[in-house]
């Protein structure tokens, strides 16, 4: 098991800060846990989550 923190919060909107969340890898299956805008954008660079 991996754990991730893709996002540690923010009191106030950011640019430069990811809201919350948590990734969880277990062998192929990835859980991800409190997303938002900011944290979907860091899961795409970590290439968690594709674009078509």
């Amino acid at each position: 098991m991996e754990l991730t923190i893709i996002g540690s919060g923010t009191g106030m909107p950011s640019k430069t800060r990811a809201y919350p969340c948590t990734l969880v890898k277990i062998k192929d299956k990835h859980l991800v846990f409190d997303t938002g805008t900011g944290p979907l954008r860091q899961l795409y660079d970590l290439k968690v989550i594709y674009t078509f």
